[in-house]
């Protein structure tokens, strides 16, 4: 038999290819003849003795606690020393540890059930890349294999979301919200056109995928070339109108036909992605109903896996919902899954309608003469006090409102902004821009980038610039957070399902 490559080597391939080699030990145990029941072959390589007591503490292994520390090997770990601590416990260098991760995944099966089980396993376990993203997907590839067609490890829609993101170099920023919170008015501000439908009724019946698409702008602004690069992936549908229509049909035909909720893809030019360099990483804006939609369509399912892998979130809400429909049940997910999102400003609270905000009683407001107006010919904006109070009370609101999450929200993770206002004034810039050159062009479009200023929307765009700028780094965090919560879950479920197999061997002896 053909001796073993060293683990170290880079050219030793992933599991399945291994599994192929003839000349290979096999390297991954065979499934458990308990397939069918509440394991597969597979569980970590904890030992026990006959006469021990069944305890947690002596049963359970997370792989945080499989993980060594090996600085020397790792760039990306050097020049993050946090990269890694946030996803366990200790200092981890995931390449040179994956193959104690798997180790302890797949060796000791022979633990499980009557000693007569123990022909049935091997102790020969994965070998691994020394890169993190090939040993990530090497994860993937056995937590899949022992997962079974009941996913008794990991649900298969979060093991695929994930393969599809580290596969495509995809780094998602996920726009959510409850009903009529602004959202869809938010995302068409970001793309300069009215896309995505709007209406009083909840419109957010799938998940879309809004892929940045660059272009080269030849001297012309960045906004003008946004109409051209609209279209639908896959589809014949280009331009804002055939598009809006197209995704209009869809959400109706999911709401009152109970058509398949899935995910659609657009391709736009995203024109605040353009002033960042994100290498060979995809930025997708991810439009989601959020996990507080009703459930009656199942949309909450569809979402929830596309959501919580986001290495990003946007999160809007409109000022009229501060005090009783803040969907804390989201965001409280979201800061389990992943602590850090706040701490590290990857989390933005965009609230909407800051026009329609007041501080004031009702009597007040009758009169105020800050509303908005509609003569263009210059920016409706309030007094800048006004606009400052509000924003702090905004602030204030959402801070005391989200104290149960138990994380601190720091005030430039809130944006007050004004979404219709910088949409309008966007949709104005594009058509100065097209028009021939008027007396007064200048002067109107000087008036438009005023208001789409006073809107705040650009604030939030610089902060999801400085996001982006990070892209490449937080790409790998994504996939590895994830990769490692799945295999903290399926470690979990194989140790409770050891510790049913030792109680039955030990009352049958």
């Amino acid at each position: 038999m053909a001796e073993r490559p060293d683990p170290s080597t880079e050219q030793i391939g992933l599991l399945d290819e291994a599994e192929e080699d003839e000349n290979w030990d096999i390297v991954v145990p065979p499934l458990s003849p308990f397939a069918g029941h509440e394991t597969r072959g597979i569980i970590s390589s904890a030992e026990y003795a006959d006469d021990a007591p069944l305890s947690d503490s002596d049963n359970k292994i997370k792989v945080s606690e499989v993980f060594e520390h090996h600085p020397e090997d790792n760039n990306a770990s050097n020049d993050n020393p946090g990269y890694f601590t946030r996803v366990s416990t200790g200092n981890v260098n995931m390449a040179s540890s994956g193959y104690s991760i798997i180790k302890s995944i797949t060796e000791g099966a022979q633990h499980i059930g009557h000693k007569l089980i123990q022909a049935y396993y091997q102790d020969d376990t994965a070998i691994l890349h020394r890169s993190i993203t090939k040993t990530c997907q090497l994860i993937l590839n056995i937590v899949r294999k022992y997962n079974g067609q009941n996913n008794i490890l990991v649900q298969k829609e979060w093991l695929n979301e994930t393969e599809y993101l580290l596969q495509n170099k995809v780094l998602t920023v996920g726009v959510f919200g409850r009903h009529n919170a602004g959202k869809s008015t938010l995302l068409n501000a970001l793309l300069y056109h009215e896309v995505l439908s709007v209406a009083d009724t909840n419109e957010t019946a799938f998940v879309l995928r809004i892929y940045h698409k660059p272009r080269n702008h030849h001297g012309s602004s960045c906004f003008e070339n946004t109409e051209q690069s609209l279209s639908m992936k896959d589809q014949e549908t280009e331009g804002h109108r055939s598009i809006r229509k197209t995704i209009k049909r869809k959400n109706s035909g999911i709401r009152e036909k109970g058509a398949t909720i899935d995910v659609d893809e657009l391709e736009a030019h995203v024109p605040f992605l353009c002033r960042c360099s994100t290498g060979d990483i995809n930025i997708v804006l991810l439009d989601t109903p959020g996990l507080s939609e009703s459930n009656e369509l199942g949309i909450s399912e569809v979402s929830e896996h596309q959501l919580m892998t986001c290495a990003v979130y946007v999160y809007v809400i409109s000022s009229q919902q501060l005090e009783d429909s803040i969907d804390t049940d989201s965001l409280r997910a979201i800061v389990k899954r992943d602590p850090n999102a706040f701490a590290e400003r990857r989390i933005i609270i965009a609230v909407t309608r800051l026009d329609q905000y007041s501080t004031t009683t009702s009597e007040d407001e009758s009169s105020d003469p800050d509303s908005e107006s509609d003569d263009e010919s210059k920016p409706a904006k309030d007094d800048e006090e006004e606009i400052i109070k509000r924003i702090h009370s905004i602030k204030e609101v959402i801070q005391r409102q989200c104290k149960c999450l138990g994380v601190p929200i720091p005030d430039d993770c809130i944006i007050p902004l004004h979404a219709t206002g910088a949409l309008e004034a966007r949709k104005k810039m594009i058509n100065l821009r097209v028009k021939k050159k008027e007396p007064d062009q200048e002067s109107k479009l000087s008036t438009a980038n005023e208001r789409d200023k006073i809107s705040q929307v650009p604030l939030l765009e610089e902060k999801l610039i400085e996001i982006a700028t990070n892209s490449h780094y937080l790409w790998h965090y994504n996939i590895v957070r994830d990769c490692t919560k799945y295999c903290d879950q399926a470690m979990e479920k194989l140790d409770g399902s050891k510790k049913e197999f030792i109680k039955h061997e030990r009352g049958l002896n």
